[in-house]
């Protein structure tokens, strides 16, 4: 069984970070959770971010696509990775 890890929060969507497979790779190093990881490790980017989550709203949501970014837009720009960017 994994072992869990002190509760924290991806910097950039806020996803809890409970066990190691929710970091890439396991790294618990990393501040960013598996869905805002590349394929390389590194974090993604605010776009990259935005067309993420976008879609992941469009889908769980029913929110029509420009609704489901602007959402994202709006909640990711309040996240510490990205406070500030709109």
């Amino acid at each position: 069984m994994a072992e869990a890890i002190n509760e924290r929060f991806c910097i950039a969507c806020g996803m809890p970070l409970r066990s190691p497979a929710d970091f890439w790779q396991g790294d618990t190093t990393k501040d960013y959770c598996i869905h805002c990881s590349r394929e390389d490790g590194s974090m993604r980017s605010y776009e990259e971010a935005v067309v993420g989550m976008g879609f992941f709203l469009q889908k769980t949501q029913g929110m029509a696509l420009e609704q489901a970014q602007l959402a994202a837009r709006e909640y990711l720009a309040k996240m510490p990775a990205f406070q500030g960017q709109q």
